[in-house]
């Protein structure tokens, strides 16, 4: 590692084909020729020895090409129809690529090495041994993303955030995604066979890993088993900054991660389609959470409001305007944002008794953005 935390890029002799990029040279990964080029890369790393510079010969990187043959012989020429709702070689090739700057070479070719031989096996045991060895060739260090690679993200599967991804959890996935899916009853078998054996940390790139599996319909009852978890790190892999429960659960199902996550104390503002996703059930079942912890002389997390005020009713409206007017400044602006979003138009009347947070409102300033922001930012865990 650099003495900054992270390893250099490494640079590449002219002329030398670049690790994990042979879709750049050119060739595509389900060509029948291997790439013509393929001598062994020179690569000058400095990132190992600070004291000067070490010149190392790796051999020929030609992953892509051997995964895409491999994937080829075991799914023939298309994978089936409806399969993945992500364009599955190039996630593949973004994931690959933010792990080559960031774990050594060894683990590289280890890595890559698997990902070569999990489409063409017999049976799961090679992904199911490679799955759990994966910390102790990649790590577990976390991987600084850069805002473009985030930004690429985002295109490749849509709120797909893998900001506080570890390079463990992204090497994990690449394994997921090399799992052959023609024969979905297969598939979904070694998925579910994973799942029942996993330890917490596989467990929370598994969870992490759902809106990019193959069929992803056909996952719902497993990630409703990840909101009904005990621990914690997992529950937060399924509900926070994971797009599945957004997309694929029921109303049901989406209420009980809500009123989950408040039992448990995880913030809510991580969880995608919050906004979206509020309905007047959901509304009505905080309201009387609240009700019971004011009862018990006990608070509420702020956040509650956001997903009552735009269903609020006369009786919830009189809840607000109690808040509205509580000593505590971040309670008075969570109501008062609260009632902006109410389409009762005695909100309104309501809120012009704070002129300041309903001009704040009014300029932008005052958002659930900013909230978060100024309020809730050490809470993500």
């Amino acid at each position: 590692m650099s003495v900054m935390g992270r390893r250099a890029a490494p640079r590449v002799k002219a002329g030398a084909l670049e690790p994990a990029s042979i879709a750049a040279a050119g060739v595509s990964p389900l060509s029948s020729e291997p790439p013509k080029r393929a001598e062994n890369l020179i690569i000058l790393d400095k990132s190992d020895n600070i004291m000067g510079t070490r010149k190392i010969t790796v051999k020929p990187n030609l992953s892509e090409w051997a995964y895409g043959r491999a994937l080829k012989s075991r799914h023939g020429e298309t994978m089936p129809p409806g399969a993945y709702q992500i364009d599955h070689h190039e996630v593949l090739t973004f994931l690959q690529r933010a792990l080559a700057d960031r774990i050594d070479v060894q683990a590289l070719e280890w890595l890559d090495a698997k990902r070569t031989q999990i489409p063409g096996a017999k049976g799961p045991s090679v992904f199911f041994m490679a799955f759990s060895a994966v910390p102790r060739y990649v790590g577990k260090a976390d991987l600084p993303w850069s805002s473009e690679e985030l930004e690429r993200a985002g295109t490749l599967r849509k709120s797909w955030t893998p900001q506080h991804w570890s390079c463990d959890q992204a090497a994990r996935t690449l394994l997921l995604l090399s799992l052959p899916v023609e024969d979905r009853e297969r598939y979904l078998k070694t998925l579910n066979q994973l799942f029942q054996a996993a330890d917490c940390a596989e467990l929370v790139a598994l969870y992490q890993s759902l809106p990019l599996m193959a069929y992803p319909e056909q996952h719902v009852l497993r990630a409703a088993e990840g909101i009904r978890s005990n621990m914690t790190t997992v529950f937060d892999a399924v509900a926070l900054r994971n797009p599945y429960p957004c997309d694929h659960l029921k109303e049901e199902a989406w209420n009980q991660l809500i009123l989950k996550a408040v039992f448990i104390g995880s913030p809510l503002h991580p969880i995608m389609g919050l906004d979206q996703r509020s309905n007047p059930e959901l509304a009505r079942m905080l309201i009387d959470y609240a009700h019971e912890r004011w009862a018990a002389g006990r608070t509420v997390t702020p956040e509650i409001w956001r997903l009552i005020g735009p269903h609020a009713d006369a009786p919830m409206l009189e809840d607000l305007s109690r808040i509205l007017t509580d000593a505590q400044p971040q309670l008075q602006e969570a109501a008062a944002l609260a009632l902006s979003q109410c389409s009762l138009p005695q909100a309104r009347t309501r809120l012009e008794s704070q002129p300041i947070l309903l001009s704040a409102i009014d300029e932008g300033s005052l958002s659930w953005e900013a909230f978060n922001e100024k309020w809730l930012i050490d809470q993500v865990p």
